[in-house]
């Protein structure tokens, strides 16, 4: 109960914020929704709310000892070494995902979803989504420990309004944050086993390996065309009601043009 009333009043404060963004149209009821209208959504299942580790599970894995509590901001980026788990993926880091706007702590990625299967926000840590980043030299799969249960990939799916699965600065295309399959480094996006698609029944293309991981724990998006090429993304924070999620995509002018005012968040890695 608590939780649920948290989510409602992070998004109830972030539909504030976005209201004072003066859109270009009489109401914001004049732009599409960047999900489909009047469908019959179904449940997924989600696994259980994953248990922090104890000293003796962390130095078994390779870690140090937990560090006290203290505020995120005294915290200091700390070497992420690779380990093996059950997790398919060799594990790089193991960690929460802390979403930001601008400079200011927004709040978590949160490990429940809405309705049509995407990932949104959270205030409440306990309630972030723990993440293992998969060891690469390049871009990253991030396998989700207590998120989806079928579709345990935190990867893109293909927006329901896309003209095409392609991305640039000249479309308005987008890909939603969600529960995927894991999928080839450098693919196009595939048809795949994720959570919107489960949800909705509108069958989208997904991809996996697209984060990229930074000196400073930032992690950013990007998604390979049809052509091969790789675009670089930025994320957009969704608010309809007191539902939310998060979006990725390579136009952002032309994405507000279609949809209306939307905010632009960023994502931090938090190593557990």
């Amino acid at each position: 109960m608590l939780t649920s009333l948290l989510h409602a009043l992070s998004v109830a404060a972030l539909a504030v914020s976005a209201a004072a963004v003066t859109p270009s149209r009489t109401t914001r009821d004049a732009y599409p929704d960047v999900n489909p209208v009047g469908v019959v959504t179904r449940s997924l299942a989600m696994n259980p709310l994953a248990a922090p580790l104890t000293n003796a599970q962390r130095l078994s894995r390779g870690l140090g000892p937990n560090r006290p509590r203290r505020a995120y901001g005294a915290r200091r980026a700390q070497a992420l070494q690779p380990r093996q788990s059950s997790t398919p993926c060799v594990i790089q880091a193991t960690g929460k995902i802390a979403v930001y706007g601008g400079s200011a702590l927004s709040g978590y990625l949160w490990r429940s979803a809405n309705a049509f299967g995407e990932y949104g926000l959270t205030l409440d840590e306990s309630q972030a989504l723990i993440v293992n980043i998969c060891e690469a030299s390049g871009v990253h799969n991030i396998y989700a420990q207590n998120g989806f249960a079928d579709f345990p990939f935190l990867g893109l799916i293909s927006g329901a309004v896309n003209t095409n699965d392609n991305m640039s600065p000249s479309s308005f295309n987008y890909a939603y944050v969600g529960g995927t399959i894991q999928t080839l480094t450098g693919s196009p996006a595939i048809s795949g086993d994720n959570s919107f698609t489960h949800a909705t029944r509108n069958e989208r293309k997904i991809e996996s390996a697209v984060w990229s991981l930074g000196s400073d724990n930032a992690l950013t998006l990007s998604w390979v065309n049809s052509n091969g090429a790789r675009v670089n993304c930025v994320i957009v924070h969704v608010v309809s009601g007191t539902d939310d999620s998060f979006v990725a995509t390579a136009g952002y002018s032309d994405y507000v043009d279609m949809f209306g005012p939307s905010a632009l968040y960023s994502f931090r890695f938090v190593p557990l």
